[in-house]
């Protein structure tokens, strides 16, 4: 083997060496958010689900599951009537960065079950 397929094969070997611990230690997270109940408060438009202290924003085109068990990429989930309280609900919802700042938000709501 010449020496530059040599250093070659040590740089790709190193570089998913890197990636394997990164994705190791920093988990899973950003591409699959945890799913928990949440109490969601509805407005006219958008809303927020609480889980805990933190609340999430709920704008007003999410993924959802309807209660058929239907996968929507987008549109206004219909378990979470406009201007209510809806306890119990079942979302992913994690924090993304925006920029230099980091906001709280809903990917997706479970109507399956509801």
């Amino acid at each position: 083997m010449t020496r530059s397929i040599l250093s070659a094969a040590v740089i790709v070997a190193f570089a998913v060496a890197c990636f394997g611990l990164g994705y190791t230690v920093h988990g899973t997270s950003e591409l699959d958010p945890p799913t928990s109940t949440a109490t969601c408060l509805i407005g006219a438009v958008d809303g927020s689900c609480s889980i805990g202290s933190t609340s999430y924003g709920l704008l007003s085109s999410v993924s959802w599951t309807d209660g058929g068990g239907v996968f929507h990429d987008s549109g206004w989930p219909d378990c979470l009537p406009k201007m209510s309280q809806v306890d119990h609900v079942q979302i992913q919802a994690d924090w993304i960065a925006l920029g230099s700042s980091r906001e709280a938000r809903v990917f997706w709501v479970n109507c399956h079950g509801s």
